[in-house]
């Protein structure tokens, strides 16, 4: 592909995140207007388990992201295929067992005759299911074409869940425990449609161990330094606060989420690329030097972004969702997390080489430094701000340590 052809297609990508953004957007305002902190904060109490959960791929779709490219540049696509259909007999094992834990869950809640609980306990039910499979489709999208109906699928979600608005309106809590969960469905539903690969699911032990020894660590590490340091955050705020505080920090990840979309639009491409770029050519510095330019391009084009949001915000929330005005300063620390997929872009290079050590480090160093500073004598008693600082910081840290351990890498 040509640099014409190439900008083009990247320009065509981003459009289409940048609506989906903008839906979005617009979405969680008009939803903020209607659904006070102490809902949201209801609703998010019952995400922590589904964080948890994503361990249960033990490492095997980190994997599979790297294998699977790898295998296509080295025009191997019998063991790209093969690989491909024990992610997804892997995937489907994973859905089950998740499956399992929310029934007993909705058993439970039923018996206490807690309605609330088993409303949110559903939702979750139904948003692991899709968030497994699409994880798995997602991971098999490689060419441009096949990005591009990624693409459609995602702003087709959004008009659905923008479409859903006035369920949350009229349904509060229901509400808004039927737009988290049906999106997700819909999504699911056009990208197996839609699916690049189609194999007959399997599951082969020894496949499965061995793309667990190289993804497991990894997978575990990552995790701990994302999901890990989100449920551990929603944890503290509500041992040290209560819901609507958390309702507060929730609406502000929200905020984070939606720039944090428009980088991660850049990485979703150059992932496959610079594994596939490695299988043909086993050039470590020219895929380091293939990420430099849309790394920086990224990076200072999304700062610029959010300097300009920073004054924008505070006039923009009191006049819109006056209900979180108390949001405002989260929002204004938050947003700078989604800095973080674009620092973390060098990582591609050390999950393309199977650098296990560097990987596991960079994530446990990230989520060593947030449990640390939350849990020190002067965090205990300070102001949930500081909790959302320490969290931004905690991300910021991932993506430098990522970048100097792949200089590392590449060049010593």
């Amino acid at each position: 592909m040509n640099k014409k052809s190439e900008t083009y297609f990247i320009f065509t990508l981003i459009s289409g995140q940048l609506i989906v953004t903008i839906l979005n957007g617009i979405s969680a305002i008009i939803q903020s207007r209607f659904i006070p902190p102490s809902v949201l904060g209801m609703y998010n109490s019952f995400t922590v388990i589904g964080g948890y959960l994503l361990f249960l791929q033990l490492g095997v779709m980190v994997s599979f992201r790297r294998d699977y490219s790898f295998y296509l540049g080295k025009n191997n696509a019998n063991e790209a295929n093969e690989t491909a259909a024990n992610v997804l007999g892997w995937i489907l094992l994973i859905t089950f067992i998740s499956i399992i834990i929310y029934l007993i869950l909705i058993f439970i809640s039923v018996y206490q005759k807690n309605i609330n609980a088993v409303i949110g306990w559903i939702s979750q039910l139904l948003i692991i299911v899709s968030q497994f499979y699409t994880l798995y489709l997602g991971a098999s999208y490689k060419s441009n074409s096949e990005f591009k109906k990624w693409s459609l699928i995602n702003v087709v979600g959004s008009f659905f869940s923008f479409l859903l608005l006035p369920v949350v309106i009229f349904g509060s809590y229901l509400g808004v425990c039927i737009r988290m969960s049906l999106p997700l469905i819909v999504i699911s539903i056009l990208m197996h449609v839609n699916r690049p690969v189609k194999v007959k699911p399997k599951i082969d032990i020894k496949k499965i161990v061995s793309m667990m020894r190289f993804g497991l660590p990894v997978d575990l590490a990552g995790n701990l330094s994302t999901v890990g340091i989100v449920s551990t955050m929603s944890w503290v705020l509500l041992q040290r606060y209560d819901v609507t505080i958390l309702g507060l920090v929730m609406i502000s990840k929200l905020f984070e989420g939606l720039f944090t979309q428009l980088s991660e639009i850049i990485l979703s491409v150059y992932t496959p690329r610079v594994t596939f770029m490695l299988g043909q050519t086993s050039n470590k510095k020219k895929c380091f030097h293939k990420l430099l330019i849309p790394m920086f391009i990224s990076l200072i084009g999304l700062m610029l972004v959010l300097i300009v949001a920073s004054f924008i915000i505070p006039s923009a929330v009191n006049l819109v969702i006056p209900k979180y005005s108390e949001a405002v300063p989260f929002i204004k620390v938050m947003i700078w997390a989604s800095v973080v997929p674009i620092l973390t872009m060098p990582r591609l290079l050390l999950i393309a080489e199977k650098k296990t050590s560097s990987l596991v480090i960079s994530s446990l160093v990230s989520f060593i430094f947030f449990i640390v500073m939350v849990f020190m004598p002067i965090s205990i008693n300070t102001t949930p701000i500081w909790i959302s600082f320490i969290y931004v910081l905690s991300r910021i840290v991932l993506g430098v340590v990522s970048a100097l351990l792949t200089l590392k890498s590449v060049y010593l």
